[in-house]
This record gives structure tokens, sequence and C-alpha cells, in this order.
């Protein structure tokens, strides 16, 4: 990973083709059958809170830990 993420291009073109796909995907959806698209992209942003929500309590819990962590502005001993 350290070659996709240290190259700006290639840290974003997954996601890039990740968001064209979606977006393609519903709007053909939304075509074919009402609002099917609105309700599509619901579920993708819901999805994507949860992951949000776990990565954030992970790194909450990283902090409340009594080890040196990089991402914890302030180390508690």
């Amino acid at each position: 990973m350290v070659p996709v993420a240290g190259n700006l291009f290639l840290h974003f073109l997954p996601k890039g083709l990740v968001l064209f796909i979606a977006g393609t995907t519903a709007r053909w959806a939304e075509g074919r059958i009402p609002e099917s698209g609105l309700m599509m992209l619901l579920v993708i942003i819901g999805w994507y809170s949860v992951v949000i929500l776990n990565n954030t309590s992970v790194l909450v819990s990283l902090c409340g830990e009594a080890s040196p962590h990089p991402l914890c502005p302030v180390f508690v001993e």
C-alpha cells in the first residue's frame, strides 16, 4: 500500500472509479424504478457512516490506553 498511498493519483483513482460507478448505477436504476437510485445511495452513505463510527471508536480507544500512540494528542500515564 505504500506505493499507492504515496502517489496522489493512484490514491484517488480507485475512489473516483467507485464514485463514478455508483453514480452511474444510481442514475440508471432511477430511470428504471423511481426512487431506487436514491435508496441505493442512502444505503451506501449509511454503510460508510457505520465504517466511520467504527474507525473513530477504535481511535478513541487507542488514545485511552496507557501507551504512547502517534494519533493520540495527549499521553496519559
